[in-house]
């Protein structure tokens, strides 16, 4: 999933969870990837659910 309610939820709760480490590690991930083509870096979630 990369869109919707859930998604938004997901990344509001790791935003309050790790604060400013998120965007650090974004930064320090791009600078990995200088020179070596595309930034790979994506935000996904994952939701199951068990229906009866």
């Amino acid at each position: 999933m990369s869109g919707g309610a859930e998604f938004d939820e997901i990344r509001s709760k790791i935003k309050a969870k790790y604060g400013v480490m998120v965007p650090i590690s974004k930064f320090f991930n791009t600078l990995g990837y200088i020179g070596k083509g595309p930034f790979p870096y994506g935000d996904t979630g994952v939701i199951i659910s068990v229906g009866a």
